[in-house]
């Protein structure tokens, strides 16, 4: 078994298993420390025979609750070492043991002193023996011999030659074969010792080889030649060989040269009889040359003579040196001489400072000048008390600290243990002034104090923010995590004075350092200079490190808890985003949720409009918000959402490391100076993005980055559907209302054709479009192209009436002359369709100058409003610009415009000559595009089909068809394509159907299938068909090949069915389920009856 270099560390579970072991206790049970852990203890039995193995063996088998405390001895390296052990069971909450912790520390120098002071005691009883001096060299001898320290142990006496020659040798087992020489002359240095009168350690470097003849004991380490004198000469050398180096002042060394001293005396008492005045000059020289104090004394305790450690004053008793506690002890001592002729025991001592001494005496009784004396000799034994005081607090204190852990490690709250070590600071410091200050973002804060509600300033303490970076100090401390101590601040550079802080002498400052970074600092404090000691802060370094690990376990444990919140949160804003279709029910719910999920302070949430590129505020909550920043015309939202777009990718934006531009930027909306800036995007298409705002200083860890890309998928995933049915929702409005319109024009177009000239024509349409809440006006180009004659309009008598009161005598008939760049040129021009969106700006720049200071008047006449739309639609005849027709109020859209041509078209067709009627009437049922019906042909058609069909009993199915994104079509290719695209589609539908079924044009890009004598089942087969005929085959124009598709809704006529365009609606609201479901099928009617169609 090696002896341990550091003490010995091992843990047991209760079946014996060896949970935890150092590289101390592999060495000592000559193990790799690999093959020891996880094996059960009663495998080291018979390898490693020790106490403390079989101990614990015997506790895993009879286990006891309470520590024990046993030595025991190891031989190696030829030297008996002593090694003590302490056996700890540490109690789980159950109250059962859960682990067997053991500790063993090397105690041999501890031992060594005990033997030699007991060798020391020996030698003073002998020297007092009457016997012959050679009897006392061979009891000397053999009396070192019994020591462990020494293996080697040989007498040599120099003579006249200046040669040693060998006495005698004690035999060592260390040693079986080792032999000196009888005459055994030295090498270099080592050979004048022998005739040197003084102790002499001798140390031997390693490598270097010891002198002759001892070169054979290779283990040692030293040589101490241990010379005796007779009058002044060496007359025997004694050398002591030993395997640990032995430098002064080692307790051991001055143990020998008390050893020696006392050999000294024992010679100078034989040579006093034969010349007592000689003896006495020796032996007051030899007084004088000890270190120890040595006093001669009478029975009453009055003191003689001294040596020069101690000077005696005029009357001096052997009492006054002494407390008065033990004067009482040594008076009996003194009696107890005469009887015993020796008495030995340790008391305190008054130094001249004023010190108080631990002191061991020997009183021995002996002639002094002819007188019967007591001869007291003092040995300071403080540092060895002090040794074994601070051996038993380093006992007390580590029992104290598996107390000190348990209770650390049986909680997971941070609070609770940050409690414990403040409360743990006792056990170090008795009544301590301290505190735990936690260190955030390089900014210290006091957490828990002590002991400073007594100087009231236990609030200012708490209140203050500590700057690391301006305390030197606490600087060193975080920087280093090494402990500080300060014995007195005042002259300290390290110390930096607040008010709060001027009564502070002594500092103590340890630092708890987890994962590398400081977490906290204990600090101590004390108004008293030299207040704390290293062995105090080598001891809160201790309980700093086990609330490190407790910390540390409380951190985890906490952020699995936040783990686990963060999983169900994230889990139910999934549910809460799945389960609505309406994103405007859940954002003030979902904001809320993710404030909490990232623990911020403010989130905002902006939408991204795609198709005119703006952003809007959707959501906001929390603090540091700007309300005013979310009016509809600011810029802002738009800025930071289209550069956070841009980036693609989560950044996290500190403002104040930021430029001007982007700072102020975010600070039109928020004071939050950490920003998280998330971007949405669903399926690649940008749809708005998601700011966090954190506190100064705030860290965004990498698992949060992870959560908010989730998150920001979810979120933009909710968007993009709210905007898919938005999208749905309006474009389905806008059809509605563009096929009202075209349903009403038509039947005001209808009106019209009912008159074969123009004064019963435009009095009929204004008629009709007034009925629609439309006002219209027809200006007529004029002979030279250059004016346009204001001769009808639906306002005209309001109008009229304005001119009136401005000018009575001015003509009734208006001409108004063509700006050379607007809308009106280019209409007559290019025969151009315009819509605009603020028509009172158009209408400035055609009033006359006489007129425009009466704008505001005029424009009153006309009812156009800031949402009033204009439709400028050229009237062409014979593909020449006759005039213009403008249609204006507040319930016209774009999508109309589609109707506001067709309806154009129709007052152009109106206007020819009844020469041209017949023509009129074939377009007014043919589409002249596809060559199919119209609109109007397919209800004329379809409206005789539809009551022959309920009249008979027979079966009609309808067809709704509609080409799939043919805006994107016309947007990529250009009108022209999209219609060669309606040509193409045409074709191929009337190639699926019979010649008598009825195929017309409904308007735009849709399509009507009247299939006779057909029912539901026959109809879908052919809708089918037809939508397979044109999603097969590419469409081939000269702009490029494309594949287009259709979606088709199907409806059956029923005796309910009330008219056509009831069939027709029933069709387009199949066409609608269709469209929804994602376009490029079949729907029927039945399924819009469904509940499930219907929530979708």
């Amino acid at each position: 078994m090696a002896p341990p270099n550091n003490d010995i560390l091992i843990s047991l579970l209760p079946d014996g298993t060896i949970s935890a072991a150092n590289e101390e206790f592999a060495k000592f049970v000559h193990r790799p420390s690999k093959e020891i852990l996880q094996k059960n203890i009663s495998t080291l039995v018979n390898a490693a025979p020790s106490k403390i193995i079989v101990h614990l063996l015997q506790q895993v088998q009879s286990p006891l609750s309470q520590a024990t405390l046993f030595e025991e001895s190891v031989f190696s390296d030829h030297i008996n070492h002593w090694i003590q052990w302490v056996s700890q069971p540490v109690l789980g909450k159950d109250k059962k043991i859960a682990m067997i912790k053991t500790v063993g520390r090397d105690i041999t120098s501890l031992k060594r002193i005990e033997e030699i002071t007991r060798v020391q005691r020996d030698l003073a009883v002998m020297c007092t023996e009457e016997e012959e001096l050679s009897k006392k060299f061979d009891k000397l001898f053999h009396l070192f011999g019994t020591l462990t320290l020494f293996p080697l142990q040989a007498m040599y006496r120099s003579s006249t030659s200046e040669k040693a020659f060998l006495l005698t040798q004690i035999a060592n087992p260390a040693y079986p074969d080792l032999s000196l020489p009888a005459e055994a002359p030295f090498q270099s240095q080592a050979g004048q010792f022998l005739a040197q009168p003084y102790i002499h350690n001798y140390p031997c470097e390693k490598g270097s080889p010891l002198p002759y003849p001892f070169e054979v004991a290779r283990d040692l380490t030293n040589l101490i030649f241990f010379p005796v004198l007779q009058q002044g000469k060496v007359i025997t050398v004694y050398i002591l060989g030993s395997s640990e180096f032995l430098t002064p002042p080692a307790p051991i060394y001055g143990r020998l040269a008390n050893i020696s001293d006392q050999i000294q005396n024992c010679l100078r008492e034989i040579q006093n009889k034969v010349d007592l005045t000689q003896r006495e000059d020796d032996l007051q020289a030899l007084f004088d040359s000890l270190d120890q104090m040595l006093l001669i004394i009478d029975k009453s305790g009055k003191i003689y003579e001294s040596n020069r450690s101690y000077i005696t004053q005029h009357n001096q008793t052997i009492f006054e040196l002494h407390p008065m506690e033990v004067r009482q002890t040594l008076a009996k001592s003194i009696q107890q001489v005469r009887r015993n002729q020796h008495n030995c025991f340790e008391t305190q001592l008054i130094a001249q400072s004023g010190e108080i001494l631990e002191v061991e005496i020997n009183f021995t009784f002996t002639r002094w000048k002819g007188e019967n004396r007591i001869v007291a000799v003092y040995t300071d034994i403080s540092r060895q008390i002090r040794l074994q005081t601070l051996e038993h607090e380093q006992r007390e204190f580590a029992a104290n600290l598996v107390n000190i852990a348990n209770a650390f490690n049986s909680s997971l709250d941070l609070d609770t243990i940050l409690d414990n070590v403040i409360n743990a600071l006792e056990k170090v410091v008795s009544t301590p002034i301290a505190n735990i200050m936690l260190i955030e973002n390089n900014v210290g804060r006091v957490v828990r104090t002590r002991g400073y509600e007594q100087l009231g300033i236990t609030e200012i303490i708490n209140s203050r923010r500590f700057k690391i970076d301006q305390f030197k100090c606490l600087s060193t401390q975080c920087r280093d995590h090494n402990e500080m101590l300060l014995f007195d601040t005042l002259d300290n550079p390290n110390w930096t004075p607040l008010p709060e802080s001027h009564w502070i002498r002594s500092y103590l400052g340890v630092p708890i350092v987890i994962k590398g970074h400081t977490f906290a600092v204990i600090s101590c404090d004390s108004n008293k200079p030299n207040a704390f000691t290293f062995e105090q802060a080598n001891r809160i370094k201790m309980i700093a490190d086990q609330a490190a690990i407790a910390i540390e376990n409380a951190n985890v444990h906490n952020e699995t808890k936040k783990r686990l919140k963060q999983i169900a949160l994230i889990n139910e804003l999934t549910r809460s985003m799945i389960a609505n279709q309406e994103i405007q029910e859940i954002l003030p719910t979902l904001s809320e949720k993710i404030l909490t999920l990232f623990d911020a302070n403010a989130i905002i949430i902006t939408r991204w409009n795609i198709e005119d590129q703006t952003a809007a505020v959707v959501a906001k909550t929390g603090s540091g918000l700007i309300t005013n920043s979310f009016k509809s015309d600011t810029t802002c939202p738009f800025k930071i959402t289209q550069n956070v777009l841009e980036d693609k990718q989560i950044k996290i934006i500190d403002l104040d490391k930021e430029g001007t531009e982007k700072r102020e930027a975010y600070q039109h909306f928020t004071y939050n100076p950490v920003i998280m800036a998330i971007p949405l995007f669903a399926q690649e298409f940008p749809v708005g993005a998601l700011f966090l705002g954190f506190s100064q200083g705030r860290k965004i860890t990498q698992e949060e980055i992870s959560i908010a890309e989730y998150t920001a998928q979810q979120i933009a995933t909710s968007i993009y559907k709210a905007n898919l049915f938005e999208q749905i929702d309006f474009r389905r409005e806008q059809f509605e209302h563009a096929n009202a319109l075209i349903t009403s024009l038509s039947f005001v177009a209808t009106g019209m054709l009912t008159s074969n000239d123009i004064e019963g024509i435009i009095p009929t349409m204004i008629t009709g479009l007034e009925n629609l809440h439309i006002h219209s006006a027809i200006f007529f180009l004029g002979p030279a192209g250059d004016t346009l004659s204001f001769d009808y309009c639906s306002r005209m008598n309001e109008l009229r009436g304005q001119v009136k009161k401005i000018y009575p005598f001015r003509d009734e008939k208006i001409i108004l002359p063509i700006p050379d760049s607007n809308e009106f040129r280019q209409a007559i021009d290019e025969q151009k369709l315009f819509f605009i969106q603020n028509p009172s700006i158009l209408l400035r720049t055609v009033i006359p100058p006489e007129f425009t200071i009466f704008a505001n008047r005029i424009q009153e006449a006309l009812e156009i409003t800031e949402s009033t739309k204009l439709m400028i639609l050229p009237l062409i005849v014979a593909q020449k610009t006759i005039g213009l027709l403008c249609l204006f109020g507040q319930n016209l859209e774009q999508i109309d415009m589609k109707a506001g041509e067709i309806f154009n078209s129709q007052i152009s067709v109106a206007l020819e000559n009844a020469r041209l009627m017949a023509e009129v009437k074939r377009l007014a049922v043919t589409d002249e595009l596809t060559g199919i019906s119209n609109r109007r042909g397919l209800f004329e058609l379809g409206n005789h089909e539809l009551a022959t069909a309920l009249r008979q009993g027979l079966p009609l199915t309808c067809l709704m068809i509609d080409l799939d994104n043919f805006k994107d079509i016309n947007d990529k290719y250009g009108h022209a394509i999209g219609d060669v695209t309606l040509q193409e589609v045409t074709r191929r539908v009337t190639q699926n159907i019979r010649s008598i079924d009825i195929f017309g044009r409904y308007g735009g890009e849709e399509f009507v299938v009247l299939l006779i004598q057909s029912n539901l089942n026959t109809g879908i087969n052919i809708a089918e068909r037809i939508r397979k005929a044109v999603a097969e085959d590419q469409i081939e124009t000269e702009d490029g090949n494309f594949l287009a598709t259709i979606s088709v809704g199907v409806a059956e006529a029923t005796p309910d069915t009330e008219s056509l365009e009831t069939l027709i609606k029933q069709s387009d609201q199949a066409l609608y389920v269709a469209k929804h479901n994602g376009r490029n099928q079949v729907a029927t009617f039945q399924q819009v009856k469904k509940p499930s169609a219907k929530a979708s």
